[in-house]
């Protein structure tokens, strides 16, 4: 028992500290959103935005992607970032930061 105190104690801190790193800023990320992704993605992120039906792919559902357990956040920043030209997504890097994709977001999964 006295072995697993300090193991407790470590995932304690760094649950905790995880916590505190990853505040994320839904107001920036309802400004950002709206100003870059919402006139595809559509207004809950579902896929439907106005310029939607007239791209050649239709746009990712983000809340699909958001909730799925098999893409990390992690993941889907960096897509965003990067884009898949080849699939219709533009590369968002310089326009947007690594942060401004985690408070896109959480900004999404707020609105649900």
């Amino acid at each position: 028992m006295k072995k697993m105190i300090p193991l407790i104690i470590s995932l304690a801190f760094i649950s905790t500290s995880t916590q505190v790193s990853a505040a994320r800023d839904i107001q920036n990320g309802a400004q950002k959103y709206q100003t870059n992704c919402l006139v595809c993605h559509g207004v809950k992120g579902l896929g439907d935005g106005p310029a939607a039906s007239t791209l050649a792919k239709k746009p990712s559902n983000l809340v699909k992607k958001l909730n799925s357990i098999f893409i990390p956040k992690m993941m889907l920043s960096k897509i965003v970032l990067k884009g898949k030209v080849d699939q219709g997504m533009p590369a968002w890097e310089g326009i947007l930061s690594k942060q401004d994709t985690y408070d896109i977001f959480a900004y999404l999964e707020s609105i649900q």
